[in-house]
């Protein structure tokens, strides 16, 4: 049957037809990823045209770093794979990336601090103010240390 007919008895594109064959190319790691809704789909495309090799080492970069890859960095390892300059050291460098939305973030209620600050400050007043804090505190304990 071809994607075609195969999209339009499931109410999909030919297309979507055709990534899902696709991701036949996947590891069954990043299959379990994309099952477990860890990767996106078009995330699982890209990394299937990775061998398998280098898929075994995205996945290595993955359990070190604590992350999944993006839709950009699954793209870029592709686009390096084609051109013939994907080695390890440039699945280490993509995969260790700072992803905006995998950052450490410490959240405080404003309601426990809004008391210790001018009604007037903004959230990034206080944010800064508290910071500044930090560092003094930080400055006198590492002074006594001395």
């Amino acid at each position: 049957m071809s994607t075609e007919v195969i999209g339009e008895q499931e109410g999909i594109s030919k297309d979507t037809v055709k990534r899902y064959i696709r991701l036949t190319y996947l590891i069954p790691e990043f299959l379990e990823k994309m099952d477990e809704g860890e990767i996106a789909l078009s995330v699982g495309v890209e990394l299937s045209f990775l061998d398998e090799q280098s898929q075994r080492e995205v996945l290595e970069q993955c359990a070190i770093n604590d992350c999944t890859p993006s839709y950009s960095q699954a793209w870029r390892m592709h686009k390096a794979d084609r051109e013939g300059t994907l080695t390890t050291a440039v699945i280490q460098t993509i995969m260790s990336e700072e992803k905006a939305n995998q950052k450490a973030r410490l959240k405080i209620p404003m309601e426990r601090i809004r008391k210790y600050f001018p009604q007037s400050y903004t959230a990034a007043q206080i944010e800064d103010a508290v910071v500044k804090l930090c560092e003094r505190d930080y400055r006198r304990r590492t002074d006594r240390e001395r």
